[in-house]
């Protein structure tokens, strides 16, 4: 099966929602929290990640720098073999993490 990039960040309002009410806290780092929850039997074969910044991160160059990053390393390492979507809300104190400490915190916990 030939899996897109951008089909790996892209959510339907009602997959959001019941994303939303199944998820639990996996993870939570300096300025980035994880939730996870199984995909649906009726939906995708692939895990999705969605990327949750708010304009309290910063400006517009900043969030998209680390949007970018993490969107990288969850394709690279093919994280989305893994059958679970991913919330990551990411808080300012992300901004101080370097692209390894991103990428370990990913690894470990998706």
């Amino acid at each position: 099966m030939d899996i897109k990039f951008k089909d790996l960040f892209r959510f339907e309002k009602k997959e959001i929602d019941s994303t939303f009410q199944n998820s639990i806290q996996k993870a939570s780092v300096n300025g980035l929290k994880l939730l996870q929850a199984p995909i649906q039997k009726d939906a995708q074969s692939f895990g999705k990640m969605l990327i949750m910044t708010s304009r309290k991160v910063g400006k517009a160059c900043k969030r998209n720098k680390i949007r970018r990053q993490l969107k990288s390393i969850f394709y690279q390492r093919k994280l989305y073999e893994k059958q679970f979507n991913s919330i990551l809300i990411v808080y300012k104190a992300s901004l101080n993490l370097s692209f390894e400490e991103l990428e370990k915190f990913l690894l470990e916990n998706i």
